[in-house]
């Protein structure tokens, strides 16, 4: 694919990850929702990962879910370089969960070790593709920002355990699918 048409072949790439991961992470009731859907074609999977300042660094994440009373999540960020931003109907979006200023209370600390991946469908309130990118020679690929505001992600759409990401990502970069 990517020899015919490097847009196409770094869509399907970033799409084939996201239900890879649900594979591997995530919980039966996920598996019987999702992976039909992203399997089928009926739905489109992004991974909004990358963020402005903080680049490969997911240790700079500034993206944050705090959990809520009743359990559910509430994410707040940014994410940059999106592909498939705005027409996916999935993001696996990944945030931090530790609070800096209270490490003795945070769920699981700061930095990578304090980071979850979450599944945030495109019709959830408070998520907001933004603007696309005109990249050079990607240009048939919806690249951009997504918006993360107030967005409410009920705890049964994370993926794996809170602070769990570091893992995934490692296990990520040995496949060679970010």
């Amino acid at each position: 694919v990517a020899e015919a048409n490097a847009s196409a072949s770094i869509m399907l790439f970033q799409h084939y990850a996201v239900p890879s991961r649900i594979v591997e992470q995530g919980t039966e009731a996920q598996h019987r929702e999702l992976l039909p859907k992203l399997a089928s074609g009926e739905w489109l999977a992004a991974s909004a990962w990358s963020e402005t300042g903080a680049g490969a660094n997911k240790k700079n994440l500034s993206t944050k879910a705090r959990r809520l009373a009743d359990g559910d999540w509430l994410l707040d960020g940014a994410k940059s370089f999106t592909t498939s931003a705005g027409i996916a109907d999935l993001y696996l979006v990944l945030a931090q969960t530790g609070d800096p200023e209270d490490r003795a209370t945070a769920d699981t600390g700061y930095g990578a070790a304090g980071q979850t991946f979450y599944l945030v469908r495109s019709g959830n309130p408070g998520i907001r593709p933004d603007t696309a990118l005109r990249l050079t020679g990607m240009r048939g690929s919806a690249t951009g920002f997504v918006s993360l505001h107030d967005c409410r992600v009920p705890d049964t759409d994370r993926l794996g355990p809170v602070g769990a990401a570091a893992s995934i990502i490692a296990r990520v970069r040995e496949s060679g699918a970010t």
